[in-house]
């Protein structure tokens, strides 16, 4: 492996859980979701320096969303990970995981990331999608010229090790790669939360 770190910079529900699992498997130390004050006050500042990677090899979920500019500045010579997924399944799953009625969205790392990426605390359909399709074209077009830092991969469609692993000039391990949280769960409108409660 010749590279700095390794950031997964797909939108949260594109499978970037089981890449964080996939990576710590071939031997990547990778983190997932962090929600500590410390990394929140670094993120503030603008301090990309994050002090929970100097002993770690890579990241996933909502940092390398929304700092992948800065991330591949402060960490040259880094690979990057774009998780992708079909549109209506990624619109279901990420309407499930942000339910109307969610007690922690105003908790401050919930808050932060969510105004970060997407400026708003509730689910909307359009507008998610619409940043999810800028968030894809911008990442392309910033890599455009570097192919070799860049790999799109689609987790939930079945895609895993047979991509992941020549990218990162890595042997393909003995264990099925880990594709969690298939199964996907019915969404909730305002209209049936609103009967449910009545």
């Amino acid at each position: 492996m010749v590279f700095n770190k390794v950031f997964c910079i797909g939108m949260s529900k594109t499978g970037t859980k089981s890449l964080s699992t996939a990576l710590n498997i071939i031997g990547i130390q990778t983190l997932h979701w962090l929600p500590e004050s410390e990394v929140i006050e670094q993120l503030e500042a603008g301090d990309l320096r994050l002090k929970v990677l100097e002993d770690k090899d890579g990241l996933t979920d909502v940092i390398g969303i929304r700092w992948f500019k800065e991330l591949d500045r402060q960490y040259a010579g880094s690979k990057f990970l774009l998780t992708v997924r079909e549109k209506e399944d990624w619109l279901a799953s990420i309407a499930n995981f942000w339910p109307y009625d969610d007690p922690y969205k105003r908790e401050h790392a919930h808050y932060y990331y969510r105004i970060s990426v997407f400026g708003c605390l509730d689910y909307h359909r359009d507008h998610f999608w619409d940043v999810y399709l800028e968030h894809v074209r911008n990442v392309r077009e910033y890599f455009a010229d570097r192919p070799d830092q860049l790999l799109e991969i689609d987790v939930c469609g079945g895609e895993g090790w047979e991509k992941l692993c020549p990218f990162l000039n890595v042997k393909v391990p003995g264990a099925p790669f880990p594709h969690l949280h298939q199964r996907r769960s019915k969404v909730t409108t305002p209209t049936e939360l609103k009967e449910n409660n009545s």
